[in-house]
């Protein structure tokens, strides 16, 4: 298979962690989120990183993309991508010297986003406590249920699919709003307990502003040959109203790492994230206040001090927004036993899942932040709150205070 590396050249900068990534390959090919959303503190704060082709359809697409250097590559079936994570944490441990140019590793983090998340749940349930080739796990967007041992996306059994509650790595899973409505992870909420942490990140969408940047760039630049992503994320831009979800996933993904890390080298436990506020007896429906943000959960600067509403779910004219051949082509490959993810979802663009967010009108905006040192003084003492809190790490508390300070707002 094909690892992707990446690790400090300045040994001294190396923190001994390695994030080992299972790369996602729900749009045809390698696609690398938590990286999207991670690479500044790993970046700042000297991880290492592995991304790992771990399934079929991946390497189908090395191997179309670059078919020398990729001719050996082999992968048949996604009954194998278990044991190629297991052994891409073992070969950073066992050959480090040629692997990570001589960091020896202290620390391995599994994870995973999306339908990866949905493979690293199975793979902490079922392979985890006989490999122990990891010593914690960062999952971003599970489903209610999780991938099953071989090919295809979920498997209907058992559903829900918790995470097995003798598990001693520590585990931190944050899903967002979008994740609690679109894949139903409200249904799988359980209690935290030693080595579980579940965070659940109000006003967030699946994939927000910040990943889907990162990605169309990353697409353009190794497939120059396809068209633009045909709905843009979400992005309505005729009506010049609504844009893509931009809660900042990425804060809160960043505190995560930070807090497993303090988690895995100090004994720290991180910290445990409220639930977004639903309706149990109507299907889990959220409760929102009057501008239409979710109430409860995990709650950024952004939410508590709002500018504008978010909706995890983009449907502001579904008509144009929603592929529905491509979300049909995601749902009846979901318990196929083929390895195979159509590859034309990524030209498609996975809309539904990017949200949108409609800014507060200039009179809303007056009446909550009467003057600009007003909206500052209130958005920093949420950004402290999250800060002190353990959901916000100082490199981004300072970036999001001088980002408030600097707006024209109100």
């Amino acid at each position: 298979t094909r690892l992707l590396v990446r690790y400090p050249t300045n040994p001294a900068k190396f923190n001994g962690t390695v994030v080992v990534e299972w790369l996602n390959d729900t749009t045809g090919g390698d696609q690398d989120p938590v990286w999207s959303e991670i690479y500044n503190q790993a970046l700042n704060q000297g991880y290492a990183y592995i991304g790992v082709t771990a399934q079929a359809t991946g390497v189908k697409d090395l191997k179309a993309w670059d078919a020398k250097r990729y001719a050996s590559l082999s992968s048949s079936t996604d009954g194998q991508s278990y044991d190629i994570f297991t052994q891409a944490a073992q070969s950073a441990v066992a050959n480090y010297a040629t692997l990570l140019g001589g960091l020896k590793p202290k620390a391995i983090i599994g994870a995973g986003d999306s339908q990866s998340a949905f493979r690293v749940d199975t793979y902490v349930n079922a392979f985890q406590p006989l490999a122990k080739a990891f010593n914690g796990f960062l999952a971003i967007g599970r489903y209610v249920g999780a991938s099953p041992l071989a090919g295809g996306l979920v498997t209907t059994s058992p559903l829900p699919a918790y995470v097995r509650s003798d598990n001693t790595a520590p585990f931190i899973q944050l899903n967002t709003e979008g994740d609690l409505e679109e894949l139903l992870a409200s249904y799988v909420r359980q209690p935290d307990n030693n080595a579980l942490r579940t965070w659940e990140l109000a006003g967030a969408s699946h994939i927000d502003e910040h990943e889907a940047e990162y990605e169309l760039a990353t697409i353009a630049r190794e497939e120059p040959t396809l068209p633009p992503v045909k709905c843009e994320f979400g992005i309505v831009s005729n009506i010049g109203l609504h844009e893509a979800d931009n809660m900042p996933v990425f804060e809160a993904e960043n505190a995560a790492l930070a807090d497993l890390q303090k988690w895995l080298v100090q004994g720290v436990g991180a910290p445990h994230g409220n639930q977004i506020s639903a309706n149990p007896f109507w299907f889990n429906t959220i409760f929102r206040d009057q501008y239409g943000n979710a109430l409860g959960g995990t709650r950024l600067p952004d939410i508590q001090v709002p500018t504008e509403t978010y909706s995890a779910i983009n449907v502001v004219e579904p008509e144009k927004n929603l592929n529905t051949n491509a979300l049909r082509e995601i749902f009846e490959s979901a318990t196929s036993e083929s390895s195979e993810i159509p590859t034309g979802l990524r030209s498609a663009g996975l809309c539904l899942l990017s949200g949108f967010a409609a800014p507060f009108s200039n009179s809303t905006l007056q009446r909550l932040y009467p003057t600009h040192a007003n909206y500052v003084s209130k958005y920093t003492a949420a950004a402290k709150e999250s800060l002190a809190a353990g959901f916000l790490t100082p490199e981004d508390y300072a970036a999001a205070v001088a980002a408030a300070q600097a707006s024209s707002i109100p």
